[in-house]
């Protein structure tokens, strides 16, 4: 197995400057070079020149603790790919027999019961909105649905309350999104060959998720893998803003609270997704948004699975973060992510500050729900 002409182009590309190495949060916590943007690309670099024999745990480890979060992109000179090489190194990885026991399991468990922690149905939300058939469907992805019901409930009264129409799956299983960022792209794309068939059965057209990750592997990757796939993916900022605009929501209640907002990395640095979140952020009276000069790059620390892959990297990572909230005056996190909605949550207990998503933050102005924690 060969790496493909991109990564060799990818890694003659570094130019070995080290200016990735203040952008990595993984590096920051181990302060070594092998855990940081250009250590691991050198190692990448040392496995294409054959200056490495069989690869070990270690190797493994340096490859897959990345968050992938794409912010030391950012900082590089080159133009680095850095994103890209790390997941065709995972598929190297997996496809020559190197992947942990760790990352087999989650491969496995979303095979196995259609989510990566290998929870049977019966403890997994299930939605409100069954049908057999509708246009638009409403993706819940996994983390929401196991972790987050409460905001992914609020997304779901909002949308009855605008009367938009909309169904779910009852039996919905997992995007493969972790998949492919593991290096399964095979069974990566089995699943969105399942998962598409399901849509095209049930006549969707359209599919709206709170989740950047679903989003994102519906929007890119999908149309890269399955010739024909037209389905339309909206991430519900868009939803909620165009429902906004129409008059079919409006928010207005005051919500006296200094907020600060995480920006999921899949939703990508420098996109119109940092804007058009700020923007629905300051359309509900009187939240004040709180910020400083890292609030738009830094990842909640949960990218990649860090938190069933590194533990400890993750729980450090995640810490730092709400205390960079706290130092701003911040009184409540908001997020539109599941995943750095679940992660900040576990992280701020017994702290000052409150962590919610944007659809519960909406819901409070609405009018609709006042349990949330931000009330």
């Amino acid at each position: 197995m060969s790496f493909s002409e991109e990564v060799y182009r990818q890694v003659s590309l570094c130019s070995r400057c080290g200016y990735c190495r203040n952008a990595c949060q993984t590096s920051e916590v181990r302060l070594s070079e092998s855990w940081n943007p250009r250590g691991r690309i050198i190692l990448v670099a040392d496995y294409i020149d054959k200056l490495l024999g069989d690869v070990s745990e270690d190797y493994s480890d340096r490859i897959y603790s990345c968050l992938l979060c794409g912010r030391c992109e950012s900082y590089c000179p080159s133009h680095v790919q850095v994103v890209e090489t790390m997941e065709k190194a995972r598929e190297i990885l997996v496809k020559e027999g190197f992947a942990s026991e760790k990352v087999k399991s989650i491969s496995e468990n979303i095979i196995g019961t259609g989510n990566p922690e290998g929870l049977p149905r019966k403890r997994i939300y299930r939605g409100v909105n069954h049908a057999a058939r509708g246009k638009t469907l409403l993706f819940r992805g996994c983390t929401a649905s196991l972790h987050t019901v409460d905001d992914l409930r609020a997304a779901e009264m909002l949308l009855r309350s605008a009367e938009y129409p909309f169904f779910e799956f009852p039996d919905e299983i997992c995007c493969g999104y972790p998949l492919e960022v593991l290096g399964y792209e095979a069974d990566a794309s089995r699943i969105y060959s399942r998962n598409h068939q399901k849509m095209m059965e049930a006549g969707v057209k359209k599919v709206v998720t709170a989740c950047p990750y679903c989003y994102r592997v519906l929007h890119e990757r999908y149309p890269r893998h399955i010739d024909g796939f037209e389905v339309e993916a909206l991430h519900i900022i868009d939803l909620f803003n165009e429902l906004m605009d129409e008059g079919k929501l409006t928010p207005i209640m005051s919500v006296d609270l200094k907020v600060s907002y995480q920006d999921p990395c899949a939703l990508g640095r420098g996109s119109l997704y940092q804007e058009l979140a700020r923007h629905f952020i300051e359309r509900v009276p009187g939240v004040r948004l709180m910020e400083n000069e890292d609030s738009k790059s830094k990842c909640c620390g949960a990218g990649s699975y860090l938190p069933h892959l590194f533990p400890k990297i993750y729980q450090e990572i995640r810490t730092k973060r709400v205390e960079e909230f706290i130092s701003v005056g911040a009184q409540a996190v908001i997020t539109s992510c599941p995943t750095c909605l679940y992660t900040l949550r576990e992280a701020s207990k017994n702290k000052l500050i409150a962590v919610d998503g944007l659809s519960s933050l909406l819901a409070i102005s609405v009018g609709l729900d006042s349990s949330v924690s931000t009330s």
